[in-house]
């Protein structure tokens, strides 16, 4: 696996309030696990959908990038500094209530 760290943004802007480690290892923390995206000042978001598809670091978080053409791999690990990083949510989509339906019935 190829590890590559990359810059997520040019800059920062003291205006916008950043995430913490303590706010990623709470989402990571929760059982049962509940899916979560990290969205970064310049737009780009990383969805969390595995528990293991994320590292916690001092400074930054790891996040594994799925790999479309090989199931359960990652393509490739990005690097993003919490400074980058503007908010946690859930992840909310059809496909996953559509598969919850399912499994009720």
């Amino acid at each position: 696996m190829e590890m590559k760290r990359r810059r997520t943004a040019t800059t920062v802007r003291k205006s916008e309030r950043t995430i913490r480690e303590e706010d990623v290892r709470e989402w990571l923390d929760r059982r049962p696990f509940k899916p979560f995206r990290i969205r970064l000042q310049d737009g780009r978001s990383y969805k969390v959908g595995k528990l293991h598809k994320c590292i916690v670091g001092v400074n930054s978080v790891y996040i594994g990038v799925p790999d479309p053409k090989l199931r359960g791999c990652v393509k490739r690990v990005d690097y993003c500094p919490y400074d980058y990083a503007v908010s946690i949510e859930p992840l909310k989509g059809k496909r996953r209530e559509r598969i919850r339906r399912n499994k009720a019935s």
